[in-house]
């Protein structure tokens, strides 16, 4: 996996691992990138993908503009890659895409496992505990 974050919990950004913030492009090359955030190290559908991206109503080359957008993001995510040698952030995997970083490098998913700490240590009646759990997940926000 890789240094790369991604910033879902406020306006999107993605970060590299030396600390730049990188352009996504358009809105829905933003979309897309979110999408596959939500799902890290996961496989989206390329079905899901397009059902999501074109509300249900793809146009009919849905499919062909969808894998111009994975390109853009793999010269985006990936800048100093070699041409045609093999991404390493943003692969094809059958029946569609994931994006290769763990959890932990998504802003929304490190907010929900410092949320869940803070629910688990409030049961216990571990207040000082869940109060710094609860502020930790909360400082996530932008």
């Amino acid at each position: 996996m890789t240094g790369l974050a991604v910033r879902l919990f406020g306006p999107l950004e993605v970060v590299d691992g030396a600390g730049r913030v990188l352009d996504p492009g358009t809105r829905k090359q933003r979309t897309l990138l979110a999408m596959l955030a939500l799902e890290p190290g996961r496989v989206v559908s390329l079905d899901r993908l397009i059902d999501e991206l074109w509300a249900g109503e793809p146009p009919a080359g849905a499919t062909r503009t969808l894998q111009a957008y994975i390109a853009h993001l793999r010269r985006v995510l990936e800048p100093d890659r070699p041409p045609r040698t093999p991404p390493e952030l943003l692969l094809t995997r059958d029946p569609g895409y994931l994006l290769a970083v763990a959890p932990g490098r998504v802003d929304l998913w490190r907010f929900t496992a410092g949320a869940d700490e803070g629910r688990r240590a409030l049961a216990r009646g571990a207040h000082a505990e869940a109060l710094e759990a609860l502020d930790r997940a909360l400082g996530e926000w932008r």
